[in-house]
This record gives structure tokens, C-alpha cells and sequence, in this order.
């Protein structure tokens, strides 16, 4: 018997949402029905390209039960309002990350998904990356872990495109990916932080973040964000080091682990190897919802507790203080 159609709304008709538009396509019983944009022509512009019904200026157009799926790729600061109401449609969602960008809401997204019994699935595409699917299955190797780095810069271009970019910041823009990659990798989670954020003329939010992080089981993180407008982008963006007592594991993104315990090891990763991470991360996304995966995509409590390491970070670095991040979900 075929399987029924799986019917998708996207929320946020730029860059992004073509992307995972595009990847959407890919994947079997996957309608793309219904395209919002608060810029009705942009909706309108997808709907002619990607095939649909129904282009919308807003989600609360959006009739009940008219999709299975809304998938949200609005800009960050945007994200909490058409999330929560998919939730009340009865929709399952996939937003891109960050989830929010303020604690409490991150919460309220995740009580609504329990109260309703609707899968939330994150934008951590990363985790999909064959460098850091490999170094998942070489931690070990290092044995008990001690410590972390992540050492993260990207150029920084004004253009009209990601002229919000300012008012969200290197750690919910940049460095939630590298946040979730450690907890993914690791299987610690952040409990305490203390942050040094440093602004620059014209960003409400910081441009370069220093975190000194504690992970579960007395693991020390520490943790470099930067955005750099004389910095080149050749995607070798960021390194993490995972430091054991028996060595240390360097991934270099995209291409190469060098493992340094009894044994010195470069190990040579393929960054493409077939794999495209927007359409692995929602096939996963989708498997999720039916239960039927054993490697699901991020979910809601993974990005509430991105979400609370960075506020914690912003009232440390306010406060000058420890701030433990008192998530137990």
C-alpha cells in the first residue's frame, strides 16, 4: 500500500526556504503545499517554482489541518510566533535554528509540542555532516573526556540579505551549530557558563563570544565565537578538540580528524560522499514523527538547551558571574 502523502507549508520564502524546499523534493510523499512569506509575491514566487496550492502573507491564513508538516525559515528572531501557531494547528514543525532566541520561549515551544504530542525537529544540519558523523564514532577512542575546544570564525559582509545578522549574534547565528555538535558528538551536556561578549558600533548583539563552559561528568569547555569582516570563508569555519586520557581527537571541518592517543592518525573524510545534510536532517525529521527512525534529527530539547546556554551566557557576561543553565527536561 502506498503511503500517504505528507503535505508541507513553508514559513519564510528566502535563501533558507528554498534550500530546504529543494531538499523537500527529494524526498518521497513529500507535498510542498502551501508557501507564507510576509512578502505575499515572494510566497507567490515559490509556489510557481516548487509546484503547490496556496501562497500566504501570514500562518494565521493558514486553514487547520490543511498540512501535516510547517516548516519554518524565517529569520532567528522570527521564529517563536509561526511555531507556536503550527503547534496550535496541529501541525508537526521543523524550524530552522536557533529555535528562539529567548529561554522562556524555547520552554513554552516545548510544553505546547508535549501538550499537543507534536514533534519539533531543529535546524542542526550539522550533525549530518560526514566529518562530524565519523568523529561520533571515534570519540571513544580518546577515552574519558576532560575536555573541550571549539574555536569558530566566519567573515562578516553587511549585505541587505543578513542585515539582521547584528541583532542575533555570533552564538545564536554562528555558534549554536557548534554548541549542539558538542553534546551531539560527546553526550555532555553544558550545566554552568561564564561568557565574555565583545560588541561592535551597530550590533545589538555580540560579535565575538569567549565561554568557559562546564559540561557534565567535570568536563571544561571552552568555547571561541567570531564574526571577522577581513576574514575569508573557505568552509574551514571551525575545529573542535575533544581532549581524553588517552589523547586528544582535532576535527578540522569539512575534511579531516587528526586522533593523537597511542597512535598519531590523520583520518581523511570525504565532505560531500553523497550526502546532502538538509535532506538527511529532514528525512530524519520525518522518520521521527512516525517513530520509525533510530537516528532522529535535533529536537526541541536539544535546542532548548542550546537556547539556554546562550542566555545563561548573556546574563554571565551582564552579571560577571557563573550561570548554571537548570535544564531538565
Amino acid at each position: 500500500m502506498d503511503k500517504p502523502k505528507i503535505n508541507v507549508a513553508i514559513v519564510g520564502c528566502g535563501g533558507i526556504g528554498g534550500r530546504h524546499c529543494e531538499a523537500y523534493r527529494q524526498i518521497n510523499n513529500v507535498f510542498l503545499r502551501a508557501f507564507i512569506d510576509p512578502d505575499l509575491e515572494k510566497a507567490k514566487q515559490f509556489r510557481e517554482k516548487y509546484g503547490g496550492d496556496a501562497a500566504f502573507a501570514s500562518i494565521e491564513e493558514l486553514p487547520e489541518h490543511y498540512v501535516d508538516i510547517v516548516n519554518v525559515t524565517t529569520p532567528p528572531m522570527l521564529h517563536t510566533e509561526p511555531v507556536m501557531s503550527a503547534l496550535q494547528l496541529g501541525a508537526d514543525v521543523f524550524c530552522e535554528k536557533p529555535i528562539t532566541m529567548n529561554r522562556d520561549e524555547a520552554f513554552m515551544i516545548y510544553n505546547k509540542s508535549v501538550e499537543n504530542n507534536k514533534t519539533v525537529g531543529v535546524g542542526y544540519k550539522m550533525r549530518f555532516e560526514p566529518i562530524f558523523q565519523k568523529a561520533k564514532e571515534m570519540i571513544d577512542q580518546i577515552g574519558n573526556l576532560i575536555g573541550v575546544s571549539i574555536v569558530k570564525i566566519q567573515p562578516y559582509k553587511k549585505r541587505p540579505a543578513f542585515d539582521w545578522v547584528p541583532s542575533v549574534g555570533a552564538m545564536y547565528e554562528l555558534s549554536v551549530h557548534d554548541y549542539d555538535l558538542v553534546t551531539f558528538i560527546s553526550g555532555r551536556k553544558p550545566t554552568r557558563v561564564s561568557a565574555q561578549l565583545e560588541y561592535d558600533a551597530g550590533w545589538t548583539r555580540e560579535k565575538r563570544a569567549f565561554l568557559h563552559v562546564m559540561l557534565e561528568g567535570d568536563v571544561t569547555g571552552q568555547f571561541m565565537s567570531v564574526y571577522s569582516e577581513d576574514a575569508h570563508f573557505f568552509y574551514r569555519d571551525l575545529t573542535l578538540t575533544f581532549v581524553g586520557t588517552k589523547g586528544y581527537m582535532r576535527i578540522e571541518r569539512p575534511d579531516r580528524i587528526v586522533m593523537h592517543t597511542d597512535q598519531y592518525t590523520i583520518v581523511e573524510v570525504n565532505p560531500g560522499d553523497g550526502i546532502n545534510p538538509f535532506i538527511s536532517e529532514l528525512s530524519s525529521f520525518i522518520k521521527g514523527i512516525h517513530h520509525d527512525s533510530i537516528y532522529p534529527c535535533a529536537d526541541i530539547r536539544d535546542a532548548v538547551l542550546t537556547t539556554a546556554l546562550v542566555e545563561a551566557a548573556n546574563i554571565s557576561h551582564k552579571s560577571g558571574r557563573w550561570v548554571d543553565l537548570d535544564v531538565n527536561l
